[in-house]
């Protein structure tokens, strides 16, 4: 989530940070469990980017869970009575399962 210094300056706004923006911007580009994490959240305890960033992080994207889902990847070998487009279909869809699974972990 931390896209300040790659991502393109989109929301140029003369006298607001970038991160200003983005504490705005972002609960509009969630739903379902992460919405209702967010609303959760008590009133006035992330006021910045920076800290909404990591509680994100923290709270979706554990180390332990990347970790074995990385071996997953690292590991992947092709079965012996797989067609290698279904091998190929198997690890798009590891890859993909790192990043779908994060928002749909309930609460």
């Amino acid at each position: 989530m931390n896209c300040s210094s790659s991502s393109p300056d989109l929301f140029h706004i003369p006298g607001v940070t970038h991160g200003a923006i983005m504490l705005r911007v972002f609960p509009i580009t969630i739903t379902g469990t992460s919405r209702r994490w967010k609303n959760m959240l008590p009133a006035g305890s992330i006021d910045t980017w920076d800290l909404l960033d990591k509680a994100f992080i923290r709270k979706y994207c554990p180390p332990l869970k990347i970790a074995k889902k990385l071996e997953e990847i690292y590991n992947f070998k092709q079965k012996m009575d797989e067609a290698m487009y279904q091998a190929w279909e198997r690890y798009n869809d590891l890859i993909l399962q790192m990043f779908v699974a994060q928002s749909e972990q309930p609460t």
